[in-house]
């Protein structure tokens, strides 16, 4: 095996990737696993995150689009990718090297397949499209088919699950943050609370993410580039901060204590906040801020990734994943 940080071109990345790290690691797997997505070979890399060394790379037959959003469940023998065909692609993380899941293969979704969330309980994938006005997918880990889906009554361009159960969705075209709720049966219900982001379309919100507790969450609005922050539930705003990057906001991450948000925006940078997960709390500046190249946006897919202790940070760039120490913020 090569190193990352040695031979960084292994993962593949070009503009438009996007990565996504394991929950948690687990005694049997001993070591953390995470899978970048790469729109160039249309494929999925799996990487030990730990030693930052390349485990495989599974390609996506058949798909000559834009390979969509990852996520890895928590016990990381599953992970999931979308390729913007009404498909979500099922990587067996036990198999060495890793490989395409079995049938079914791949699951058909009711939505084109952009941004993907699990359930606490990780029995369910979320699956949103981007702007299309597309029913929310809701599919069922153990079966690997889609149990249910849900009609916003307008498109869903980004999800998060939260631990409480709580689903929150953004609209490009309302504009909007709405709160789901998810069931043990895999069924969608609208609590009817919603948080206006302060524009649609280019101006609207871009990512969508709650905080450990389930009690805050934020959103990244695209333009002008900001995190957003609110408390659940009723989605009250709390917090409104610009990025320092001023060509549009994509993406965020928050530790797993919850008092630090790492945002990603165009124009340049990694701006991290000090941030109150109880309270949705944010600094009034950033604590630091990390030069970076551009990327292009997409709605909901993580375009940067923590380690789940919280001292690693990949941020994708052309050609590339940057690796950080999250605290002293020097290249590893």
């Amino acid at each position: 095996m090569h190193r990352a940080k040695r031979t960084r071109e292994r993962f593949g990345l070009i503009l438009g990737s996007m990565l996504v790290l394991a929950v948690e690691t687990t005694p049997v797997m001993a070591q953390t696993i995470g899978m970048v997505a790469d729109n160039a070979t249309h494929s999925v890399t799996v990487f030990n995150a730990d030693t930052d060394t390349v485990l495989g790379t599974v390609e996506l037959p058949g798909v000559n689009g834009t390979t969509g959003d990852c996520s890895i469940t928590s016990d990381q023998t599953r992970g999931f990718v979308t390729d913007f065909d009404s498909r979500v692609w099922a990587i067996d993380l036990t198999t060495s090297p890793p490989s395409l899941a079995s049938d079914p293969k791949p699951i058909a979704v009711a939505n084109l397949g952009e941004d993907t969330a699990l359930s606490p309980d990780q029995r369910f994938l979320v699956v949103c499209d981007g702007r299309a006005p597309q029913p929310i997918s809701v599919v069922d880990r153990a079966t690997q088919t889609q149990v249910s889906t849900f009609d916003l009554g307008s498109d869903c361009n980004s999800v998060d699950v939260c631990r409480d159960g709580s689903v929150l969705v953004t609209s490009n075209i309302t504009g909007k943050v709405r709160r789901l709720t998810l069931d043990n049966a895999g069924q969608l219900t609208d609590t009817g609370e919603e948080l206006f982001s302060g524009g649609t379309g280019a101006r609207g919100p871009m990512n969508i993410y709650c905080a450990p507790g389930g009690t805050s969450g934020f959103l990244i609005r695209f333009l002008p580039a900001q995190i957003q922050s609110f408390t659940m539930p009723g989605l009250n705003l709390v917090d409104i901060r610009a990025l320092s990057g001023g060509n549009g906001g994509i993406s965020a991450a928050v530790n797993p204590l919850g008092n630090r948000a790492f945002t990603r925006s165009n124009g340049g940078a990694v701006d991290v906040f000090n941030y109150n997960a109880s309270t949705g709390t944010l600094s009034v500046t950033p604590l630091f801020s990390l030069p970076i190249a551009d990327t292009l946006p997409f709605f909901g897919m993580e375009q940067l990734a923590l380690h789940p202790k919280g001292t690693k940070l990949y941020v994708s760039q052309p050609n590339a994943l940057n690796v950080y120490n999250a605290n002293t913020r020097l290249v590893l």
